[in-house]
């Protein structure tokens, strides 16, 4: 179907937009492929996302263009796909591109049979040849010349690639018998290696924030006493708040640095990167008592609040990179974030302008384009004071700017990764606010993404939804995995058992839809066995922006496996695990959730009950023996709660209530320890 002829509430805002093109898109599916068949011409398959720079650079030189739009139409069935509501399209093709050209990235521009196969890619293609690219209209009219006159070497190649391809989704085995303390130890001595000492992070430009890496290091610098693994996170934690990539007016960080010194950033700011990042600020807090990182998690938090909320429930997945300078301008790239001496003064006055200009690194000659700088803050001011009313007046004048798009498409797994953040930090930083905020969110996924299956016996998860619509998109498998860990922490943070509830029936979907019941390694895949049929069915295990599927599912069935007692439920996590340590091992720095699934294992975990009665005192004192958990244990426990009755829906919560107060049972394997009922008593069980 035409995109154009989709109602726009089925759409995202990345086709919508696609859809006012003169370019015939059509959604993906059966239809397209059939129309391919039928007219006997190739797929021209284009993935981006709305927050992507260069996808509407693309959009503007080309996809507008009619005389191009005319050549696809004519020579091609155009398909476009929003990445981040088809990931498990994108990552099919991803991979393909990866194949064909040596590298990826977005726009993503992939020419396929009619089976699916890809047969040439690339990224983006400029409207004239530049920089070495030739131009998109050579780029087509090469592939049609191609198709008409050399169609059996291109589907033999198309064929070769997919198998290939095919080949790498296997899952590896394991390597030779490592003991689990010493893997993460190996993945803490391999990172030091890509360290960055000058800059910090790992590796150079451009430089991603590496948040999963950082919350396995914080949580190793503690459970192991490591002192290198505490450096490392710390300066990476602070060399990016003080950068550019860090909004020093109005909080959240952009999507990565284009440089080693975390000076400039490409600007778009996504939710799963600001919801992961509010975590590993509040573990820094928690881990050091900083007022830094306090001031850096708080202003995060906000940002996602005021900025991401949406109406309706949940958060938005991005503001995009570009604005217009001016109104009625074109839009370029972080034209709303960044200034020049003169604007500073032309708000805050001279002397005060100048004085700001030095504390945030604003030059003539500019660190971004035309003479223009981004804030940076190198070091605290001295008059704090005078910053604050100054940074104030600063983020109001930017408000008048024309402002950055928002994507307000609501991403199921990014959504539970902001529930997870909100409800640490609410629970490190004693911030009840954001705690509400978590469990809104948590209702809203309830009542908008939780459906029941076709047979009425179980829960199917949409992956996105719109306006507090649900698309028909089903979830993948990060999504269930990471909405787990959300229930979990929603019901350790509330006391409610219900949370515990649709948890426990979303591991059995999670197992039934998505493990490999034919690969006896044990593994799952990102697509579910009914799901809509790729070229191939896709299984991701690296840690990249967001946790992979697999990691995810690891580490929320060792946390499932620990309240309900199910053994089997740990043994498939240990078994996957397994199968990701040479990734762990080798490139730790895209397994940051897995060393994470692997540490909570190698932990135990110690299980962790706190019981309070109903009485409003108790109840405060349950919040601060959870809160105690996540400081003292971070990564090595884990802990449910309840006020009054438990009952038995929670088998670890089972005789585990109190007639009065509030009580803390530290255990493991089931087997608990005296019970506790002060924060000192259960810090000491903690640690000992």
């Amino acid at each position: 179907m035409l995109l154009r002829e989709i109602p726009t509430e089925r759409l995202t805002l990345y086709t919508a937009s696609a859809s006012e093109n003169p370019v015939d898109w059509q959604e993906w599916g059966e239809t397209a492929f059939d129309e391919a068949r039928r007219r006997d011409v190739p797929i021209f398959l284009s993935v981006g996302y709305a927050a992507c720079h260069w996808c509407h650079v693309m959009a503007d030189e080309s996809f507008e263009d009619p005389l191009l739009a005319r050549e696809l139409n004519t020579n091609f069935v155009p398909i476009k796909v929003d990445r981040e509501a088809r990931p498990d399209v994108d990552s099919v093709y991803m991979a393909a591109t990866t194949a064909l050209t040596g590298r990826g990235g977005w726009p993503m521009s992939v020419w396929l049979d009619h089976e699916g196969r890809a047969f040439y890619a690339g990224t983006y293609f400029p409207d004239v040849p530049r920089h070495g690219m030739p131009a998109f209209s050579q780029v087509l009219e090469a592939v049609s010349d191609a198709w008409r006159d050399r169609r059996p070497e291109l589907l033999e190649s198309a064929a070769r690639i997919n198998d290939l391809l095919s080949e790498r989704t296997q899952t590896p085995g394991p390597v030779s018998a490592v003991e689990d303390g010493q893997l993460l130890a190996d993945a803490v001595t391999r990172l030091a290696e890509s360290f960055d000492v000058t800059n910090a992070g790992f590796g150079s430009a451009p430089k991603f924030p590496p948040s999963m890496v950082l919350r396995f290091l914080w949580d190793y610098s503690v459970g192991y006493s490591d002192l290198k693994a505490g450096e490392m996170a710390a300066a990476t934690c602070e060399a990016m708040a003080r950068g550019g990539m860090f909004d020093q007016l109005a909080g959240g960080f952009a999507r990565y640095s284009v440089d080693d010194t975390w000076t400039v950033p490409h600007f778009e700011k996504m939710l799963y990167d600001n919801a992961l990042l509010v975590d590993v600020y509040a573990t820094w807090f928690a881990v050091s008592g900083s007022p830094f990182a306090r001031r850096v998690c708080t202003q995060t938090v906000e940002f996602m609040l005021q900025e991401l909320q949406l109406p309706t429930g949940g958060f938005a997945a991005a503001l995009d990179a570009d604005a217009p300078p001016e109104p009625g301008a074109s839009a370029s790239e972080g034209a709303s974030y960044a200034w020049t001496l003169r604007q500073l003064e032309a708000v805050l006055g001279r002397e005060d302008g100048a004085w700001v200009a030095s504390l945030a690194a604003v030059s003539a000659e500019g660190s971004f384009e035309y003479g223009s700088s981004v804030l940076q803050l190198l070091h605290d001011p001295e008059d704090e004071e005078r910053w604050q009313r100054c940074r104030e007046a600063l983020h109001t004048a930017r408000t008048r700017r024309p402002q950055p798009a928002l994507d307000d498409k609501l991403v199921l797994s990014w959504n539970a990764l902001a529930v997870v953040g909100l409800v640490r930090a609410g629970l490190l930083l004693e911030q009840d606010s954001w705690i509400a905020a978590a469990l809104h969110v948590g209702s809203r996924i309830r009542e908008s993404h939780m459906m029941t299956d076709p047979s009425g016996t179980g829960v199917r998860l949409a992956r996105i939804s719109r306006g507090g619509v649900a698309s028909e998109v089903p979830g993948v498998l990060e999504d269930y995995a990471l909405t787990i860990e959300a229930l979990l922490a929603l019901q350790r943070a509330s006391g409610d058992v219900t949370w515990y509830e649709d948890a426990e029936r979303l591991t059995e979907v999670m197992l039934d839809l998505f493990l490999d019941g034919e690969d006896e390694k044990g593994a799952f895949y990102d697509t579910a066995a009914d799901a809509q049929p790729l070229v191939r069915r896709p299984r991701e295990i690296t840690d990249n922006a967001s946790p992979a599927g697999n990691s995810a599912a690891a580490k929320s069935l060792i946390s499932m496996a620990a309240l309900s007692g199910r053994d089997d439920w740990r043994a498939i996590a240990d078994v996957v695990l397994t199968n990701l340590a040479p990734l762990m091992q080798q490139q730790p720095q895209f397994a940051g959730w897995g060393l994470q699934g692997l540490m909570l294992s190698h932990s135990g975990p110690r299980e962790v009950v706190v019981a309070a009665d109903r009485e409003s005192a108790a109840n405060s004192d349950r919040k601060q023996l959870i809160s105690a958990v996540e400081r003292f244990a971070s990564g090595r426990a884990v802990s449910a709660s309840t006020v009054g009755d438990p009952g038995e829906t929670i088998p670890l919560l089972i005789d585990r209530g109190v007639s009065a107060g509030t009580t803390a049972y530290v255990c493991e394997n089931f087997a608990c320890r005296l019970p506790v009922h002060t924060v000192a008593a259960l810090e000491e069980q903690l640690s000992s």
